[in-house]
C-alpha cells in the first residue's frame, strides 16, 4: 500500500529524477510531503528545503543506515582511495 503511494505521489508530480540537484530536491519533496518540515526552511528551494530531509534523517535513523549500506556495498575505487587516505596504510592490511 505504501509502496504504491509513494509511486502515485512521484507520477503525480513528476519527481522522477534521483540524480544531482534534481534528485535531492525530489527526495527532499517526498518527505515533506511526509511531514517532515524545516520551520526554519534551511537550503530552501521552490516547494521544499533541504532541511526537510535532514529532519527526516534525524528521525530515521535506519534511512542513515540504508544510506552507508549502500555506500559500502559499491565498487569505487575514488572511495576507497579517499577512505585509505583518511584511515591510513593500516586498512590495506584489512584483505590479507
Amino acid at each position: 500500500m505504501l509502496h504504491d503511494l509513494v509511486e502515485r505521489l512521484i507520477t503525480e508530480n513528476k519527481f522522477y529524477g534521483t540524480e544531482g540537484r534534481r534528485g535531492v530536491e525530489n527526495l527532499c519533496k517526498i518527505v515533506r510531503v511526509l511531514g517532515y518540515k524545516d520551520p526554519f526552511y534551511f537550503g530552501q528551494f521552490k516547494g521544499g528545503a533541504i532541511g526537510d530531509l535532514i529532519d527526516f534523517l534525524e528521525d530515521n535513523p535506519g534511512a542513515i543506515t540504508a544510506i552507508v549500506d549502500w555506500i559500502s556495498g559499491q565498487k569505487s575505487p575514488e572511495w576507497e582511495e579517499k577512505l585509505l587516505d583518511e584511515l591510513g596504510p593500516a586498512v590495506e592490511d584489512l584483505d590479507n
